[in-house]
């Protein structure tokens, strides 16, 4: 880093930096959702009509910023989690495997029971009614 450069906070950072502050439920400038300011922004200084950047108060107030651990730890988190649901779906695939061999095999023995219980009827032996005998 060069010397009496003052570091910025530029593109993809400033999405995070927002999405921190949200988060955190802090206000705009990165403070206390309850602080208040003399002339009702920090980004004014009235003893000498300078002005700062948003971003630049921010950065100066959290130097360390928190917002690109919170992006870190976000990622990992997201790579965690899609680790644990691809687990998840290999445990269900394998369940559910199993229950779809059982419910044919189901079918199968239904099908194959009712198959032999007509064959039973068929071959039994048929009496002739009373009514129909000769006499």
């Amino acid at each position: 880093m060069l010397l009496g450069v003052a570091p910025e906070v530029v593109g993809d950072e400033k999405k995070a930096v927002d999405a921190w502050i949200e988060s955190n439920g802090l206000n705009q400038y990165g403070d206390s959702a309850t602080v208040m300011y003399t002339g009702g922004t920090p980004l004014f200084d009235e003893n000498t009509g300078a002005t700062t950047d948003r971003y630049e108060y921010i950065l100066r107030r959290h130097p360390d910023r928190p917002w690109l651990a919170e992006v870190e730890t976000t990622k990992l988190l997201a790579v965690e989690n899609a680790e644990t649901q691809m687990d998840e779906t290999k445990g269900q695939g394998s369940v559910a495997g199993v229950l779809s061999m059982l419910g044919v095999f189901t079918v199968v023995l239904a099908g194959v029971a009712i198959l032999k219980m007509h064959q039973g009827r068929r071959d039994r032996f048929r009496y002739n009614p009373i009514s129909s005998r000769d006499q």
